[in-house]
């Protein structure tokens, strides 16, 4: 019940894909390695701050608009070469503990806030690690800090320096950098796949603290390899990929499970239905994911692959918390009598989790993070993954699953599961209660902090990565590549990318991108461009929140 695959379930849609990847890749590279030629040369005219920023775009557009890369070296060569050039070779000092196991730890990211794993593992990495002094360091915050963060790094001794308070140029905030991470005895990158700042600020430098990559996004095209001494796996199939495709040696790989705080009821799953307003000897199906990975496929939405287990169920619900209302699946609500409920994003999902009978993943971006607060309930878990093996990264697959998270191939499969599942509810808390244990076995406690002392422990004796000898990025447009663009549609065209990034350019540039902008469009941004956050700068936008 585990694991249904069948070769002959694959949806039409996959082969779709498949067929109609490597044109779209081949595309989406062409505007990257024009992105990347545009920054090159600005590099080599000395034009280093206009240089980063246009380093930065190419990023997000191999992010946002996969191009059959999973990292670049000619990208990195170019944000190497404009560190050395502009701040020459600086010299960070390392804390006392450097061979040893590290005491003062910096923890860099691009923002934070309530919702999300990324920001939640970083509170609670610092609430777990008791004998470490834990600082954070934020590029790009401009929302009120979560209290949680706050509240870790405080307890710890550290400190948090939010860099958006400062300058908004990109090299200004690459040496602001610099100078908070001086001391630390390891640096863990937790940031956005294409925030440039860390790379411009470690690159090129003959000292340093040790430098660890957390790799949140392991789907993703993202920066750093040139300056990661590590790499910190969430899951296997991340760290097969970032051996295969990203270019990290073995021995600088480690696996680090999410952490997570042990679940105790306070509710039974009457009772928490019983204030959702729901029927307490009804069935609950919930999800919880930001609305981008609900997004429709062929046509179909996600509220659509549900319609065949409601019908046939008409005592179950599906509440969906982060997709909000959606247009899309307005026809599914109506043939359903409301009984699918898109809710807004919010950071107080325990109710929810401790209402649900079965966890539905979301598709086709899973969500990680959520369907192990999910099990750690005691709920089952189910998930689809109609792609082919070689696409293991776009699949559920964290530790402590193994064995009792049902992956599905095909949409009658899913329905059948489900079916079953709703079916038997002594099979529904038995298989609630396994995957709860096994979840607990990993990402809970003494055997989560046993992990991160193996991450500590390769911080202390690695060695500092060396140049790649490689300098010519070869894409691939075969599996997984081919289903990305798919699964995580860019939601910008490059018009709107560069305008999103102009705040970060020098004025008298801004200025003229805004205006080549205006007459391009004939002065109409049809809402899409908001000209006034080219203007002001995001520390004025830091302050004021």
């Amino acid at each position: 019940m585990t694991d249904h695959r069948s070769s002959s379930a694959e949806e039409g849609f996959v082969a779709r894909w498949r067929s109609e990847g490597p044109g779209r890749l081949q595309a989406n590279h062409a505007v990257f390695r024009q992105l990347l030629a545009k920054a090159a040369s600005l590099a080599r005219a000395g034009d280093y701050a206009y240089a980063a920023a246009w380093c930065e775009i190419a990023g997000i557009q191999a992010t946002a608009h996969h191009c059959g890369l999973f990292a670049s070296r000619e990208l990195e060569e170019v944000v190497a070469g404009i560190a050395r050039d502009a701040f020459g070779d600086v010299h960070i000092p390392r804390g006392t503990a450097a061979r040893g196991r590290p005491r003062r730890i910096l923890h860099v990211g691009t923002f934070v806030q309530p919702i999300g794993g990324l920001s939640r593992m970083i509170w609670r990495w610092i609430e777990a690690d008791r004998e470490g002094i834990h600082s954070v360091a934020l590029t790009r915050q401009r929302k009120t800090l979560p209290r949680q963060l706050v509240t870790a790094v405080s307890e710890s001794g550290g400190r948090i320096h939010n860099l958006s308070k400062g300058p908004d140029s990109i090299l200004a905030l690459a040496q602001s950098l610099r100078a908070v991470a001086s001391g630390a005895d390891l640096i863990v990158l937790h940031i956005d796949t294409k925030d440039i700042v860390p790379l411009l600020a470690f690159s090129g430098l003959s000292s340093r603290p040790t430098i660890a990559y957390l790799d949140h996004a392991d789907h993703c095209f993202w920066l750093g390899t040139s300056i990661a001494d590590m790499v910190i796996a969430l899951r296997q199939s991340g760290g097969r990929l970032a051996r295969t495709r990203r270019g990290i040696e073995c021995d600088r790989s480690v696996q680090l499970p999410i952490p997570l705080s042990r679940i105790e009821r306070s509710l039974s799953r009457s009772e928490a239905k019983r204030q959702l307003g729901l029927r307490e000897d009804g069935i609950l199906l919930a999800s919880v994911a930001r609305d981008v990975k609900y997004r429709p496929v062929d046509g179909s939405s996600y509220a659509d692959a549900h319609l065949p287990f409601l019908k046939e169920h008409p005592e179950a619900t599906l509440a969906v918390l982060g997709s909000g209302r959606r247009d899309d699946w307005a026809p599914a609500v109506a043939q359903t009598g409301g009984r699918i409920v898109g809710l807004p994003e919010s950071e107080h999902t325990s109710l929810y989790y401790q209402a649900a009978d079965i966890y539905v993943d979301s598709f086709p971006f899973v969500s990680t993070t959520s369907l192990l607060e999910a099990g750690s309930h005691g709920t089952p878990l189910v998930s689809r993954f109609p792609f082919p093996d070689d696409a293991e990264i776009l699949g559920a697959d964290m530790p402590g699953l193994e064995g009792t998270l049902m992956r599905v191939r095909s949409t009658a499969q899913y329905n059948a599961v489900l079916h079953q599942l709703a079916e038997d509810r002594l099979a529904r808390e038995e298989w609630g209660e396994a995957t709860r244990r096994g979840i607990a076995a990993v990402h809970c406690g003494d055997p989560w902090r046993e992990a991160l002392e193996e991450v500590y422990a390769l911080a202390a004796r690695v060695h500092p990565v060396a140049p790649c000898t490689e300098s010519v990025d070869q894409p691939s447009f075969g599996s997984p590549d081919v289903f990305i663009p798919f699964v995580h549609t860019g939601h910008k065209d490059l018009d709107a990318l560069i305008c999103s990034q102009l705040h970060l350019m020098p004025p008298v540039r801004r200025a003229r991108h805004v205006l080549d902008l205006a007459i391009r469009r004939g002065w109409n941004f049809d809402g899409r461009f908001d000209l006034l956050k080219c203007w002001v700068p995001s520390r004025v936008v830091a302050r004021f929140r």
